[in-house]
């Protein structure tokens, strides 16, 4: 029994003192001045605006001489991606105290026209900003007045359709598309390069639409020559309006003969 008592009383001891010592160890850790944060930046704002930059730096300010493992980054990092213009963010710490945020901001695509306004919108169709005509984007101008708020995906029949042409189907051979109309049915008309007018119908069948418009140039080439529009709202059928007398330096022969079936045909191959 007297055995007994002393080995005890050691073990209560080590207890003790091990936890006196843990709970030094996270005092010093959490009041270290090893950990105090030493300022925070932000890198990969590159194509915002000065503006959009402060108001980043902003809100990745962190207190200085704050503890490390007590500031919450991830809370941050979210309240970074809150802004309209960012995609993502990440923070990561270095060796000297600093805290460095990656951002990875929202990419324009389009420049969306509406009758109230006018805005950049990215390949998901979110709203980054007001346009900057400083900063030409291709155009998509649109008869509807959707509701628009910035950081949010714009609800518009014919915007995702729009965003495909630019990003993936803007260059048809040596034609290129120059703008692009969405009209009050949500029909989408190209202006190309060469003065054709080029209407694909709704958003229906698009790709294939743009495949049918696709090999069209790659026979002719200089099909705008003879064709002031080109009505591709089906697979199944193409036509084409005739320029009146014919390209400027080119004969009105042209344009006589685009009316016949086998230049029908020709577009429908």
């Amino acid at each position: 029994m007297q055995s007994f008592i002393p080995a005890l009383y050691l073990k209560s001891t080590s207890i003790g003192l091990k936890l006196v010592f843990t709970l030094f160890m996270v005092a010093f850790i959490l009041n270290s001045p090893i950990l105090r944060i030493r300022g925070a930046s932000v890198e990969g704002m590159n194509g915002l605006t000065q503006s959009e930059v402060e108001q980043t730096k902003r809100v990745a300010e962190l207190p200085e001489g704050a503890n490390l493992i007590r500031t919450n980054l991830e809370e941050t990092s979210r309240n970074l991606v809150t802004l309209p213009w960012i995609k993502s963010a990440k923070a990561s710490k270095t060796l000297m105290g600093r805290v460095i945020f990656k951002v990875v901001p929202l990419t324009p695509v389009a420049h969306l026209r509406y009758p109230s306004g006018d805005f950049e919108v990215d390949a998901e169709k979110v709203a980054i900003r007001p346009y900057n005509s400083n900063r030409p984007l291709p155009e998509i101008d649109s008869v509807e007045d959707p509701k628009v708020l910035q950081g949010k995906a714009v609800e518009l029949n014919g915007l995702d359709g729009g965003i495909l042409i630019w990003t993936k189907h803007s260059s048809f051979g040596p034609v290129k598309v120059n703008k692009i109309f969405v009209d009050a049915e949500h029909n989408l008309c190209l202006n190309m390069s060469d003065t054709v007018s080029v209407q694909l119908g709704t958003e229906s069948d698009l790709v294939e639409k743009l495949g049918k418009l696709q090999n069209i140039y790659s026979l002719r080439p200089d099909i705008g020559a003879d064709l002031q529009s080109i009505v591709l709202k089906s697979t199944s059928f193409v036509s084409g309006e005739p320029r009146i007398g014919g390209k400027v330096g080119t004969g009105s022969s042209h344009a006589s003969n685009l009316s016949s079936p086998s230049s029908q045909s020709q577009l429908n191959e």
